[in-house]
């Protein structure tokens, strides 16, 4: 999936309300790597990023403080991340969350996959080319994201299964 080029929106300054919640310490945000900041290819999500996995791990979001906060730096959705992936080949090991939306956590988030590959070759941490990113390992759902960053251009692309269908009748 092509998305747009990338655009940086919003930082946010304050780490204690963030931390909190997130349900974490402050100083388990480490924001003096890249900022948090608010970035879009197409769906403004606010990337957050986290000492090391285990902290991403422990995140238990209180859904209105991180909804007011999301609202206060114009971001849909909420991507934490840290860099100490568990799965070989990848970059960063991340969870997302969207109270914006009502989803509590989602296992693979391509528009939140591509800001955030962008983000780290904007700054230095990964090189451009095809970054992968793993989410979903917290939930027993561990995805793989590809994101393709060159130049401006962002694209992702991944695989799924089906983990469960349905139909309505009227």
């Amino acid at each position: 999936m092509q998305q747009e080029a990338p655009l940086a929106g919003r930082q946010l300054s304050n780490l204690g309300a963030l931390a909190t919640a997130l349900g974490l310490r402050t100083e388990e945000i480490v924001a003096d790597i890249v900022p948090c900041q608010v970035i879009s290819t197409g769906a403004a999500h606010l990337l957050v990023p986290i000492r090391d996995r285990e902290a991403v791990d422990r995140i238990l979001p209180d859904a209105k403080q991180l909804f007011d906060l999301l609202d206060e730096v114009g971001g849909e959705g909420c991507y934490v991340f840290s860099l100490d992936p568990l799965q070989p080949g990848t970059t960063a090991y991340a969870r997302f969350f969207n109270p914006t939306v009502g989803i509590s956590e989602d296992p693979a988030t391509g528009t939140a996959a591509g800001p955030l590959a962008a983000h780290l070759v904007a700054h230095g941490l990964a090189q451009p080319g095809v970054i992968k990113i793993e989410q979903g390992t917290a939930l027993g759902r561990t995805s793989i994201i590809e994101v393709d960053v060159d130049a401006g251009s962002v694209s992702i692309s991944g695989r799924g299964i089906v983990v469960a269908s349905g139909a309505f009748s009227i």
